[in-house]
Protein backbone atom coordinates (compact mmCIF):
# COMPACT_ATOMS: atom_id res chain seq x y z
CA UNK A 1 0.00 0.00 0.00
CA UNK A 2 1.49 3.50 -1.29
CA UNK A 3 2.66 5.56 1.79
CA UNK A 4 4.65 8.60 1.32
CA UNK A 5 3.48 11.29 3.78
CA UNK A 6 6.48 11.25 6.77
CA UNK A 7 4.86 8.94 10.05
CA UNK A 8 5.55 12.42 12.29
CA UNK A 9 2.93 13.86 10.10
CA UNK A 10 0.54 10.62 10.08
CA UNK A 11 1.37 10.37 14.03
CA UNK A 12 -0.37 13.80 14.73
CA UNK A 13 -4.09 12.40 12.96
CA UNK A 14 -6.19 11.63 15.90
CA UNK A 15 -9.10 9.33 14.56
CA UNK A 16 -12.50 9.43 15.60
CA UNK A 17 -12.77 6.08 17.51
CA UNK A 18 -16.08 3.86 17.02
CA UNK A 19 -16.48 4.84 21.09
CA UNK A 20 -16.57 8.91 20.49
CA UNK A 21 -19.15 8.42 17.86
CA UNK A 22 -21.18 6.04 19.36
CA UNK A 23 -20.99 8.45 22.16
CA UNK A 24 -22.01 11.79 20.44
CA UNK A 25 -24.98 9.76 18.30
CA UNK A 26 -28.69 10.25 18.75
CA UNK A 27 -30.13 7.16 18.08
CA UNK A 28 -34.14 7.00 17.33
CA UNK A 29 -36.10 4.18 15.39
CA UNK A 30 -36.67 4.81 11.82
CA UNK A 31 -34.10 7.24 11.30
CA UNK A 32 -30.37 7.18 10.22
CA UNK A 33 -27.92 9.61 10.76
CA UNK A 34 -24.77 10.22 8.77
CA UNK A 35 -22.13 9.02 11.68
CA UNK A 36 -24.45 5.64 11.28
CA UNK A 37 -22.95 5.58 7.24
CA UNK A 38 -19.88 8.02 6.38
CA UNK A 39 -16.63 6.31 6.69
CA UNK A 40 -14.73 6.79 9.57
CA UNK A 41 -10.64 5.27 9.87
CA UNK A 42 -9.58 3.82 13.27
CA UNK A 43 -6.20 3.62 12.29
CA UNK A 44 -3.37 4.55 9.52
CA UNK A 45 -3.86 1.86 7.22
CA UNK A 46 -8.20 2.35 7.16
CA UNK A 47 -7.43 6.18 6.17
CA UNK A 48 -4.80 4.72 3.22
CA UNK A 49 -8.02 2.48 2.23
CA UNK A 50 -9.88 5.09 2.20
CA UNK A 51 -7.72 7.34 0.40
CA UNK A 52 -7.48 4.56 -2.84
CA UNK A 53 -11.46 4.36 -2.18
CA UNK A 54 -13.17 5.80 -5.40
CA UNK A 55 -16.82 5.36 -3.45
CA UNK A 56 -15.32 8.44 -1.21
CA UNK A 57 -15.70 12.12 -2.57
CA UNK A 58 -15.04 13.50 0.19
CA UNK A 59 -12.74 14.01 3.27
CA UNK A 60 -13.65 15.92 6.37
CA UNK A 61 -10.22 16.99 8.71
CA UNK A 62 -9.76 19.07 11.80
CA UNK A 63 -7.46 21.91 12.25
CA UNK A 64 -8.09 22.48 16.23
CA UNK A 65 -5.99 25.03 17.03
CA UNK A 66 -5.78 29.12 17.68
CA UNK A 67 -1.74 29.67 17.47
CA UNK A 68 -2.65 31.74 14.35
CA UNK A 69 -5.18 33.42 15.58
CA UNK A 70 -3.23 34.08 18.59
CA UNK A 71 0.06 35.99 16.84
CA UNK A 72 -2.46 38.08 14.88
CA UNK A 73 -3.18 39.43 18.15
CA UNK A 74 -7.05 37.74 17.54
CA UNK A 75 -9.23 35.83 20.23
CA UNK A 76 -8.46 32.45 21.07
CA UNK A 77 -10.96 29.68 21.82
CA UNK A 78 -10.77 28.65 17.43
CA UNK A 79 -9.62 24.91 18.51
CA UNK A 80 -13.22 24.30 20.14
CA UNK A 81 -15.09 24.61 16.02
CA UNK A 82 -14.31 20.70 15.65
CA UNK A 83 -14.96 19.75 19.18
CA UNK A 84 -18.89 21.00 18.41
CA UNK A 85 -18.86 20.66 14.54
CA UNK A 86 -18.12 16.74 14.67
CA UNK A 87 -21.71 15.75 17.11
CA UNK A 88 -23.29 18.34 14.82
CA UNK A 89 -22.04 16.61 11.93
CA UNK A 90 -22.47 12.77 13.05
CA UNK A 91 -26.27 13.04 13.45
CA UNK A 92 -27.32 14.80 10.81
CA UNK A 93 -29.87 13.03 8.59
CA UNK A 94 -29.06 10.30 6.33
CA UNK A 95 -31.88 10.20 3.43
CA UNK A 96 -33.12 9.88 0.30
CA UNK A 97 -32.22 13.39 -0.20
CA UNK A 98 -28.53 12.80 0.76
CA UNK A 99 -26.98 9.61 2.27
CA UNK A 100 -23.68 10.69 3.20
CA UNK A 101 -22.26 7.86 2.31
CA UNK A 102 -19.56 8.98 0.16
CA UNK A 103 -18.33 11.15 2.97
CA UNK A 104 -15.20 9.76 5.34
CA UNK A 105 -14.05 11.72 8.63
CA UNK A 106 -10.64 11.58 8.61
CA UNK A 107 -10.07 12.97 12.41
CA UNK A 108 -8.04 15.97 13.77
CA UNK A 109 -4.44 16.33 14.03
CA UNK A 110 -3.49 16.83 17.33
CA UNK A 111 -1.34 19.78 18.28
CA UNK A 112 -1.46 19.47 21.45
CA UNK A 113 1.78 20.25 22.07
CA UNK A 114 2.37 23.27 20.28
CA UNK A 115 -0.84 24.55 21.69
CA UNK A 116 0.28 23.75 25.07
CA UNK A 117 3.82 25.99 23.99
CA UNK A 118 1.57 28.89 22.72
CA UNK A 119 -0.48 28.98 25.85
CA UNK A 120 2.44 30.02 27.40
CA UNK A 121 3.12 32.61 25.14
CA UNK A 122 2.21 36.51 25.00
CA UNK A 123 1.80 38.40 21.68
CA UNK A 124 2.87 41.69 23.64
CA UNK A 125 6.28 40.24 23.99
CA UNK A 126 8.27 40.40 20.93
CA UNK A 127 10.02 37.19 21.94
CA UNK A 128 7.26 35.31 22.33
CA UNK A 129 5.33 36.85 19.66
CA UNK A 130 8.36 35.58 16.94
CA UNK A 131 7.83 32.33 18.76
CA UNK A 132 4.12 32.21 18.31
CA UNK A 133 4.85 32.98 14.55
CA UNK A 134 7.29 30.22 14.21
CA UNK A 135 4.75 27.48 15.90
CA UNK A 136 1.99 28.61 13.13
CA UNK A 137 5.07 28.17 10.48
CA UNK A 138 5.44 24.89 12.60
CA UNK A 139 1.48 23.99 11.27
CA UNK A 140 1.97 24.96 8.30
CA UNK A 141 4.31 22.16 7.24
CA UNK A 142 2.13 19.54 8.59
CA UNK A 143 -0.83 20.60 7.22
CA UNK A 144 0.79 21.08 3.83
CA UNK A 145 1.96 17.44 3.71
CA UNK A 146 -1.50 15.47 4.72
CA UNK A 147 -3.38 17.85 2.81
CA UNK A 148 -0.84 17.03 -0.64
CA UNK A 149 -1.56 13.50 0.46
CA UNK A 150 -5.36 14.04 0.18
CA UNK A 151 -5.30 16.16 -2.45
CA UNK A 152 -3.22 13.68 -4.49
CA UNK A 153 -5.84 11.16 -4.33
CA UNK A 154 -8.29 13.05 -5.62
CA UNK A 155 -10.58 13.83 -2.84
CA UNK A 156 -12.41 17.16 -1.73
CA UNK A 157 -11.55 18.08 1.64
CA UNK A 158 -13.21 19.62 3.87
CA UNK A 159 -11.38 21.27 6.83
CA UNK A 160 -12.47 22.66 10.18
CA UNK A 161 -10.45 25.28 11.72
CA UNK A 162 -8.88 26.45 13.51
CA UNK A 163 -7.35 29.61 12.37
CA UNK A 164 -7.43 31.71 8.74
CA UNK A 165 -3.41 30.70 8.75
CA UNK A 166 -4.54 27.51 7.57
CA UNK A 167 -5.23 28.53 3.92
CA UNK A 168 -1.86 28.67 3.00
CA UNK A 169 -0.85 25.53 4.09
CA UNK A 170 -4.22 23.89 2.48
CA UNK A 171 -3.48 26.19 -0.80
CA UNK A 172 -0.25 24.91 -1.27
CA UNK A 173 -1.11 21.33 -0.52
CA UNK A 174 -3.44 21.07 -3.45
CA UNK A 175 -1.20 23.48 -5.66
CA UNK A 176 1.34 20.93 -5.03
CA UNK A 177 -0.60 17.60 -5.76
CA UNK A 178 -2.62 19.00 -8.56
CA UNK A 179 0.68 21.27 -10.28
CA UNK A 180 -0.93 24.34 -10.72
CA UNK A 181 -1.89 27.13 -8.81
CA UNK A 182 -5.22 27.54 -6.90
CA UNK A 183 -8.35 30.09 -8.02
CA UNK A 184 -9.62 31.07 -4.42
CA UNK A 185 -13.07 32.39 -2.97
CA UNK A 186 -13.43 33.64 0.21
CA UNK A 187 -16.01 34.79 2.32
CA UNK A 188 -14.38 37.52 4.78
CA UNK A 189 -14.50 40.96 6.24
CA UNK A 190 -10.81 40.67 6.34
CA UNK A 191 -8.40 40.22 2.79
CA UNK A 192 -5.71 38.58 5.68
CA UNK A 193 -3.12 40.04 2.93
CA UNK A 194 -1.07 41.69 5.64
CA UNK A 195 2.36 42.12 5.67
CA UNK A 196 4.70 38.64 5.25
CA UNK A 197 6.18 39.25 8.83
CA UNK A 198 6.20 36.08 10.13
CA UNK A 199 2.99 33.34 9.90
CA UNK A 200 -0.38 34.00 11.38
CA UNK A 201 -4.27 34.08 10.81
CA UNK A 202 -3.87 37.58 8.91
CA UNK A 203 -1.28 36.89 6.03
CA UNK A 204 -1.87 33.24 4.96
CA UNK A 205 -2.85 34.76 1.48
CA UNK A 206 0.16 36.81 1.49
CA UNK A 207 2.15 33.88 1.36
CA UNK A 208 0.51 32.08 -1.18
CA UNK A 209 0.29 34.74 -3.61
CA UNK A 210 3.99 35.84 -2.81
CA UNK A 211 4.72 31.66 -3.63
CA UNK A 212 2.54 31.97 -6.81
CA UNK A 213 -0.16 29.61 -5.75
CA UNK A 214 -2.89 31.52 -6.53
CA UNK A 215 -3.98 32.32 -9.88
CA UNK A 216 -7.00 34.37 -8.86
CA UNK A 217 -8.34 35.64 -5.38
CA UNK A 218 -11.49 37.32 -4.71
CA UNK A 219 -12.79 38.44 -1.48
CA UNK A 220 -16.65 39.03 -1.09
CA UNK A 221 -17.59 41.22 1.64
CA UNK A 222 -14.68 42.51 2.31
CA UNK A 223 -15.23 45.41 5.42
CA UNK A 224 -12.82 48.17 4.22
CA UNK A 225 -12.95 49.87 7.40
CA UNK A 226 -10.98 46.45 9.22
CA UNK A 227 -8.20 46.12 6.30
CA UNK A 228 -5.05 48.59 6.44
CA UNK A 229 -3.11 50.59 3.49
CA UNK A 230 -0.68 47.82 3.05
CA UNK A 231 -3.44 45.66 2.15
CA UNK A 232 -5.16 48.11 -0.47
CA UNK A 233 -1.83 48.12 -1.88
CA UNK A 234 -0.80 44.51 -2.44
CA UNK A 235 -4.49 44.55 -4.17
CA UNK A 236 -3.84 47.37 -6.45
CA UNK A 237 -0.53 45.76 -7.50
CA UNK A 238 -1.90 42.63 -8.21
CA UNK A 239 -4.36 41.90 -10.96
CA UNK A 240 -4.97 38.25 -9.50
CA UNK A 241 -6.28 40.05 -6.16
CA UNK A 242 -9.90 41.46 -6.65
CA UNK A 243 -13.03 42.18 -4.04
CA UNK A 244 -16.19 43.17 -3.62
CA UNK A 245 -17.05 44.93 -0.18
CA UNK A 246 -19.34 45.41 2.06
CA UNK A 247 -20.02 48.53 1.29
CA UNK A 248 -20.92 47.93 -2.50
CA UNK A 249 -23.46 45.37 -1.08
CA UNK A 250 -25.02 47.85 0.74
CA UNK A 251 -25.20 50.04 -1.96
CA UNK A 252 -27.62 47.37 -3.64
CA UNK A 253 -31.06 45.06 -2.91
CA UNK A 254 -29.61 42.35 -1.35
CA UNK A 255 -31.63 40.46 -4.00
CA UNK A 256 -28.67 41.74 -6.41
CA UNK A 257 -26.11 40.38 -3.98
CA UNK A 258 -25.70 36.37 -5.76
CA UNK A 259 -25.70 38.45 -9.40
CA UNK A 260 -22.82 40.88 -7.87
CA UNK A 261 -21.13 37.26 -6.70
CA UNK A 262 -22.07 35.80 -10.39
CA UNK A 263 -19.93 38.52 -12.25
CA UNK A 264 -17.34 38.38 -9.65
CA UNK A 265 -16.89 34.52 -10.14
CA UNK A 266 -16.61 34.83 -13.96
CA UNK A 267 -12.62 34.13 -14.02
CA UNK A 268 -13.16 30.93 -11.83
CA UNK A 269 -15.82 28.35 -13.49
CA UNK A 270 -12.49 26.38 -15.32
CA UNK A 271 -10.02 26.53 -12.45
CA UNK A 272 -9.68 24.62 -9.06
CA UNK A 273 -10.83 26.41 -6.32
CA UNK A 274 -10.92 26.28 -2.67
CA UNK A 275 -14.03 27.46 -0.91
CA UNK A 276 -12.70 29.66 2.14
CA UNK A 277 -15.43 30.75 4.77
CA UNK A 278 -14.12 32.36 7.59
CA UNK A 279 -16.72 32.78 10.27
CA UNK A 280 -16.28 36.46 11.33
CA UNK A 281 -18.00 37.29 8.31
CA UNK A 282 -21.75 36.33 10.01
CA UNK A 283 -23.19 38.50 12.28
CA UNK A 284 -22.70 37.96 15.73
CA UNK A 285 -21.46 34.56 15.61
CA UNK A 286 -19.02 33.36 17.58
CA UNK A 287 -15.21 33.61 16.20
CA UNK A 288 -11.95 35.23 16.80
CA UNK A 289 -13.14 38.31 15.58
CA UNK A 290 -16.90 39.50 16.59
CA UNK A 291 -18.68 41.37 14.19
CA UNK A 292 -21.47 43.79 14.54
CA UNK A 293 -22.50 43.77 11.26
CA UNK A 294 -22.25 40.99 8.31
CA UNK A 295 -23.80 38.30 6.67
CA UNK A 296 -26.86 36.93 7.97
CA UNK A 297 -26.51 33.35 8.13
CA UNK A 298 -29.36 32.75 5.60
CA UNK A 299 -27.46 34.87 3.15
CA UNK A 300 -24.22 33.25 4.50
CA UNK A 301 -25.96 30.02 3.54
CA UNK A 302 -27.26 31.24 -0.14
CA UNK A 303 -24.38 32.65 -1.25
CA UNK A 304 -22.09 29.59 -0.01
CA UNK A 305 -24.24 27.58 -1.63
CA UNK A 306 -24.18 29.52 -5.17
CA UNK A 307 -20.51 29.29 -5.10
CA UNK A 308 -20.33 25.80 -4.83
CA UNK A 309 -22.94 25.81 -7.86
CA UNK A 310 -20.81 27.27 -9.72
CA UNK A 311 -17.30 26.71 -9.35
CA UNK A 312 -14.61 23.35 -9.53
CA UNK A 313 -14.43 23.23 -5.95
CA UNK A 314 -11.40 21.50 -4.34
CA UNK A 315 -11.87 21.91 -0.69
CA UNK A 316 -13.79 23.86 1.86
CA UNK A 317 -12.21 25.99 4.48
CA UNK A 318 -14.35 26.91 7.33
CA UNK A 319 -12.37 29.21 9.70
CA UNK A 320 -12.20 31.44 12.90
CA UNK A 321 -15.47 29.53 14.47
CA UNK A 322 -14.73 29.45 17.88
CA UNK A 323 -18.15 28.02 19.64
CA UNK A 324 -16.62 27.74 22.96
CA UNK A 325 -17.02 31.99 22.99
CA UNK A 326 -20.98 31.70 22.87
CA UNK A 327 -22.61 33.19 25.87
CA UNK A 328 -24.73 29.72 26.55
CA UNK A 329 -24.85 25.73 25.58
CA UNK A 330 -27.60 26.09 23.39
CA UNK A 331 -25.91 28.85 21.57
CA UNK A 332 -22.32 27.05 21.36
CA UNK A 333 -23.71 23.75 20.03
CA UNK A 334 -26.07 26.42 17.30
CA UNK A 335 -22.52 27.15 16.40
CA UNK A 336 -20.81 23.77 15.78
CA UNK A 337 -24.16 22.78 14.02
CA UNK A 338 -23.93 25.85 11.84
CA UNK A 339 -20.46 24.75 10.22
CA UNK A 340 -22.22 21.05 9.61
CA UNK A 341 -25.17 22.74 7.68
CA UNK A 342 -21.98 24.92 5.54
CA UNK A 343 -20.42 21.79 4.85
CA UNK A 344 -23.58 19.91 3.96
CA UNK A 345 -24.95 22.95 2.27
CA UNK A 346 -21.98 22.95 0.14
CA UNK A 347 -21.43 18.71 -0.86
CA UNK A 348 -24.81 18.96 -1.83
CA UNK A 349 -24.52 21.71 -4.57
CA UNK A 350 -21.33 19.80 -5.61
CA UNK A 351 -23.21 16.40 -5.99
CA UNK A 352 -26.37 18.06 -8.09
CA UNK A 353 -23.66 20.06 -10.14
CA UNK A 354 -22.14 16.37 -10.53
CA UNK A 355 -24.95 14.80 -11.36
Amino acid sequence: MEKWTDAAVMERLSYVSDEVISAQLIRRTGETRIGQVCLVPQNENEFYEILQNEQVKYIVLGIPEDIGIRANFGRPGAESAWRYFLPALLNMQSNQLFSGRNIAIAGALNLNDLMSAASALSPHSEADLQKLRELTAEIDSIVAELVELIASHGKILIAIGGGHNNAYPIIKGFSSALSKPMAVMNFDMHADLRAMEGRHSGNGFSYAVEEQLIKYYHIFGLQTEFNNDHIFQTIKSNEAITYTSYDDLLSVKRSEWLNMMDRALENFSIEPCGLEVDLDAVTGYPASAYNPCGFSPEMMRSLIKKAASLLQIKYLHLSEAAPELAATPIEKMAAGKFLAQIVLEVIKSIEIKQS
